[in-house]
Order: structure tokens, then C-alpha cells, then sequence
């Protein structure tokens, strides 16, 4: 019998692809990863592809000591990737692969049993660009005992992102996780009163 989950990064997992080498990605599987190495109880919840990339991923998940019972296998689309480029003004620019793997996660009946262990879920905006990964999401979250954390990292990356999915998500959510160039962005969207200078 598995164990209960204690943190569940529930979205994209994926390989950041920088100019001279790649690591596993993915905001939701970072927390997992990280609960992980502090001693909790974590699984990722996402889609990889039956490719060499996927298996290599969940090689790297396994080494970790993290279970990857939850990473469904889809054998008609990529697993994820992003590039990563520097641009003159040290910011970066981040082209991910359409229609990966994890933007087709499946509320499988092993992912709902488990949301309703989990003592805490983190999950974000970039794996509800598509709809079916955003409705398993959503309902994900539906599922979620009332004592779960639930911990919404917006992590905006342009164009993935909708007013809508924001406003829901953050519905959903115990904690809201975003950096000062979301703060201002959000407060445009949602016309909050802010300040240029937070």
C-alpha cells in the first residue's frame, strides 16, 4: 500500500534547455523536489512522453527518493522542454514546447485518491494552458481534503496565462507565491490600487 502524500507539485515537469546543458524543471516539481530533500513524503503529478527524455526524467525522480507513481506516460506527444535564452538586457527568454506531455495530465483515479491525502498541493499557471490539463487541475483541487495547503505559484510566463485561470486558481488557493513583476501585473489585471515602486 502506498503511502499518504505530504506534498504533491501537481503540473509541468520538464527539462530547462540552457545554451550549453539541461536540468529537470518545472515550478510544481521543484517544490516536490525540495520537500523531498527536507525529509517529507513527495510526489509529482504530471505527464511525460515514452520517449528518452521522459525516462530520463523519471530516472532523475527516482534517484532523488522521490515516487513517481503519478507521472503518467503518454506515447503520442514529447515530453515537455523549455529554452532558455540570455537576452542583452539580462532577462531571459523562455520558449517551451507546444502541446507537451504534461498538457495533457489525466485526473486518473491514482492522482484523485492521492489529492485526497495530500496535506499540501502546489500547482501554477503554465500547465493550465491547455484545457485538459486546467480542467485535471481544477478538479484536483476540488478533491483536496479542507485542512490541505494549497499553494498557487503564479510563475506568469507570457502568453500562457488568462485573467480567468488566475482569478480561479487563486479561488482555490491558502497561499498565492508571485514575484514584484507579478504583483504589478496582477494588481493591473484585477485593477488593485498598487504602487510602481513595490
Amino acid at each position: 500500500m502506498n503511502q499518504p502524500v505530504q506534498v504533491l507539485g501537481l503540473g509541468e515537469l520538464l527539462w530547462d534547455c540552457f545554451p550549453d546543458h539541461r536540468l529537470p524543471g518545472g515550478a510544481p516539481a521543484n517544490v516536490a523536489f525540495h520537500a523531498q530533500q527536507l525529509g517529507l513524503s513527495a510526489t509529482i503529478a504530471t505527464r511525460v512522453g515514452d520517449d528518452s527524455l521522459g525516462y530520463e526524467l523519471c530516472r532523475f525522480l527516482v534517484e532523488q527518493g522521490l515516487d513517481t507513481r503519478l507521472v503518467q506516460r503518454d506515447s503520442k506527444r514529447q515530453t515537455g522542454t523549455v529554452t532558455i535564452s540570455p537576452t542583452i538586457d539580462t532577462s531571459v527568454k523562455y520558449s517551451f514546447l507546444e502541446n507537451s506531455a504534461w498538457d495533457f495530465l489525466e485526473p486518473t483515479a491514482d492522482l484523485l485518491d492521492a489529492v485526497q491525502t495530500a496535506r499540501a498541493i502546489c500547482f501554477g499557471t503554465l500547465a493550465q494552458r491547455r484545457p485538459l490539463s486546467r480542467s485535471t487541475i481544477q478538479r484536483c483541487l476540488q478533491r483536496a481534503p479542507a485542512e490541505c495547503s494549497i499553494v498557487y505559484d503564479v510563475n506568469i510566463r507570457p502568453p500562457f496565462f488568462v485573467k480567468e485561470w488566475i482569478a480561479k486558481s487563486m479561488e482555490r488557493a491558502n497561499v498565492v507565491k508571485l514575484n514584484s513583476d507579478e504583483v504589478l501585473l496582477l494588481a493591473r489585471m484585477f485593477e488593485f490600487p498598487f504602487d510602481d515602486e513595490c
